[in-house]
């Protein structure tokens, strides 16, 4: 079995490079696989739609806080509206009150008995 496994293990020794291998292959790897041509207008135009797209974003993301700020400031106003709604129906309520209490005591011209 050891004359087998020689024979194997000379059958799948690396053969011997010549000399000068590496460099010619080396050399030709240019020629080969070429760099990938380059494209600056396309790499242009992708950064300046990146920069419209984050501007376009922020604008936006603008634009809708402003919104939502002027829903807040509108709803506290109609609540402060309501509120002296509220205040000015009691006091009416309370004048109105007054004015009948003035008017069932007989007296024509304002005056007290």
């Amino acid at each position: 079995m050891t004359d087998f496994e020689d024979q194997l293990r000379e059958a799948l020794r690396p053969p011997d490079v010549p000399a000068g291998f590496k460099n010619r292959v080396l050399a030709k790897l240019p020629e080969a696989y070429p760099p990938a041509p380059r494209h600056p207008v396309m790499r242009r135009v992708a950064v300046w739609a990146a920069v419209v797209v984050v501007i376009a974003g922020s604008i936006t993301g603008l634009q809708i806080e402003r919104a939502q700020e002027q829903r807040v400031r509108g709803e506290k106003a109609r609540e402060q509206v309501m509120l002296a709604l509220r205040i000015t129906g009691t006091k009416l309520n309370q004048a109105q009150s007054h004015v009948r209490q003035v008017g069932d005591d007989g007296s024509t011209n304002g005056e007290r008995p």
